[in-house]
């Protein structure tokens, strides 16, 4: 699957590309009315990506279409009257960031810090993730338990013979206090033909030991469930392939 976050400015190329992604059997997920404009920020006469899911125009609500041998999928946006990630709010005379500039840009690590994203903006991720659990299903790296300070991020090593799981934990205050995020539930795709033969894991910077997993198989690719004990800052775990 590629995600098309809501980029209003998008080349006509770039837009034809992923159309011949979802043709050969990809699944797109296009978010609000990306490409209207050129990358120049020109009005485009004809939309790629929007004359792929119809009559040339973004639909109002929500879409899905057979392309090919794939699909695209469609969310509309409203954006938020804030226009940003969390509710603009001046802290004074500072921010995290240093002198305050809150009424041009809002304080991102608040965001992350004290979950305060925009509630308008969070139901739109909301959707999204929920249009990738759709249409994935358990074939998608992800958290299964609720951990709403935790990120997790996947790496392939180029020869295919490890695969690095990242996991940061963002529920830090700006004086340093650390809030452990504990007994994270990960699942984790397997690249297919590839199977894990081990898995080491560390929460806290220190050395990596082994962890317990459990696997199953889904539509021809290993998953794996891990059972994470718990994460200071970042922590990393390490899957050997074969």
């Amino acid at each position: 699957m590629v995600v098309v976050p809501y980029l209003p400015l998008m080349s006509s190329e770039n837009q034809q590309a992923l159309v011949r992604y979802a043709n050969a059997g990809g699944t797109l997920l296009v978010l609000g009315a990306s490409g209207n404009k050129d990358q120049y920020g020109l009005a485009q006469r004809q939309i790629p990506l929007a004359r792929s899911l119809g009559n040339g125009r973004y639909p109002v609500a929500e879409a899905t279409r057979r392309v090919g041998k794939g699909q695209i999928l469609f969310v509309p946006v409203q954006i938020p009257a804030s226009r940003f990630l969390i509710p603009m709010k001046s802290h004074g005379d500072y921010t995290t960031f240093g002198p305050t500039m809150a009424d041009v840009f809002a304080d991102i690590p608040e965001g992350y810090t004290r979950n305060r994203i925009d509630p308008e903006l969070r139901k739109l991720l909301e959707r999204a993730v929920g249009k990738v659990q759709e249409s994935l299903g358990t074939r998608v790296t992800r958290l299964t338990s609720a951990a709403p300070f935790v990120e997790i991020t996947t790496m392939m090593e180029k020869t295919d013979r490890r695969m690095l799981l990242h996991v940061v934990n963002y529920d830090v205050t700006v004086d340093g206090t650390i809030t452990l995020a504990r007994d994270l539930k990960v699942q984790v795709a397997i690249p297919r033909g590839k199977t894990a033969k081990s898995v080491t894991w560390s929460g806290t910077l220190a050395e990596m030991k082994p962890v317990k997993y459990k696997t199953a198989s889904s539509a021809g690719r290993q998953m794996l469930t891990l059972d994470l004990d718990e994460v200071s800052i970042y922590g990393l775990a390490k899957i050997e392939l074969e």
